[in-house]
């Protein structure tokens, strides 16, 4: 059997470390090529337009306890969920019928008093930034919508809104990133 030297160890060791190289060099490529996007600046009036569509049913809920000056809106958190859906895909939508319903004794949902979901339609809220970011090797782009503001109660707001192309066509709310809700 033929004895190993010194350098022949050296060259089986760098053999190892350039196979080694050659993995993790490939997968932070493809990692790269993934995540690689071009921004295509947004109109900030139609990603107005898409925040008070997302957010309508909210504004809708909150004029109706005002103007009817209920405590409970009582709702089938089914429907309401099917009303949020409108804008956004279905995880988003039971995220925040999650969030501002409690079921009562009675089996019947009502709405939380104690959460407060900032949207356009507050004074305090503002676009920073829309754009459209269409990923370079992937067949995809998102419309990305960046919200801010400042509240008395709550000191800064930032949001992140990002939304895909749904089946029909519209941009639906994929996911949030950044201050959802305050609760109290």
């Amino acid at each position: 059997m033929k004895k190993i030297t010194g350098v022949s160890r050296i060259l089986v060791l760098l053999g190892y470390f350039t196979i080694m190289f050659l993995i993790l060099y490939h997968n932070r490529v493809r990692h790269i090529k993934q995540t690689a996007a071009e921004q295509i600046e947004f109109n900030i009036n139609e990603a107005s337009n898409i925040l008070k569509e997302t957010w309508k049913p909210l504004k809708n809920l909150n004029n109706d306890l005002t103007k009817n000056n209920t405590n409970n809106y009582i709702v089938s958190k089914e429907e309401f969920i099917k009303i949020l859906e409108n804008r956004r895909n279905k995880e988003i939508a039971v995220n925040i019928a999650s969030n501002l319903l409690e079921k009562s004794e009675d089996g019947k949902f009502n709405i939380k008093h104690n959460i407060f979901i900032p949207t356009i339609y507050d004074d305090e809220v503002s676009i920073k930034k829309a754009y459209i970011k269409k990923y370079t090797y992937l067949d995809k782009e998102e419309l990305v919508i960046e919200e801010s503001g400042k509240y008395e109660r709550w000191g800064q707001f930032d949001r992140k809104n990002i939304y895909e192309k749904s089946d029909k066509g519209m941009w639906a709310l994929k996911s949030i990133s950044g201050v959802m809700n305050y609760g109290w």
